[in-house]
């Protein structure tokens, strides 16, 4: 239901997507650089998964409501019980042989680089014996990206004035978590499959990374 949904928001938004990599096949630890709220439903609707969120997401109207009706899990940043609900909704969720969606930078920038990965979910990848798929998104135009004090509406009504736009994913080849020796190993190498899949596209126009507003733990 979430990838129908946001194969649909994405759609009324004619945004059409650039995919090339194989998509993983049962569980795994989806992680990715963080650009814009766009992330999680580009992501969704190309298989099925649990996106990690703020949990102001759930409040944003169109993208909270699809979010609270379809399972995404809500992160409270600096609220240890909420970082604890996250941790116990991972591990449920690769149980169950579905997908989780982390943004390991833990927000969103302008995309010219990938800021370090928090090693937050790695550990549990390594304990769930999942693999991690680092993935790497870009769009055209650059400005579809969320950050800085941008507020949310007048971002959303400059998306929705616009005829069209892309958005571009790189799917990398999975990392078996055993293979490294920590979850801070880990969360390393997935930063530099990310950081190598994004280079060709950085190329092309990348800009300074700035912090912003996101929804990564």
């Amino acid at each position: 239901m979430l990838r129908d949904a946001s194969r649909q928001v994405l759609e009324l938004h004619g945004i059409e997507l650039d995919v090339s990599g194989a998509l993983p096949l049962g569980s795994a630890l989806l992680v990715t650089n963080h650009l814009s709220w766009l992330d999680p439903l580009v992501v969704a609707s190309l298989l099925p998964c649990v996106p990690i969120a703020k949990a102001d997401v759930s409040a944003w109207p169109v993208v909270g409501t699809i979010a609270r009706e379809l399972g995404v899990l809500f992160i409270e940043r600096g609220d240890t019980r909420s970082g604890m609900r996250i941790l116990r909704g991972t591990v449920a969720a690769l149980g169950h042989g579905l997908s989780v969606l982390n943004f390991p930078e833990g927000t969103t920038t302008r995309g010219g680089s990938v800021l370090a990965f928090r090693r937050g979910l790695f550990g549990i990848a390594r304990s769930a014996g999942v693999p991690v798929v680092p993935m790497a998104l870009a769009y055209d135009p650059p400005g579809l990206a969320w950050v800085g004090r941008d507020a949310f509406l007048p971002h959303w009504l400059r998306l929705a004035g616009r005829r069209a736009a892309r958005g571009f994913v790189r799917i990398g080849t999975p990392l078996r978590a055993s293979d490294l020796g920590s979850a801070a190993e880990l969360a390393r190498a997935a930063r530099a499959e990310v950081i190598r899949l994004l280079r060709p596209m950085l190329a092309h126009g990348g800009r300074r990374t700035e912090e912003g507003r996101g929804s990564g733990s």
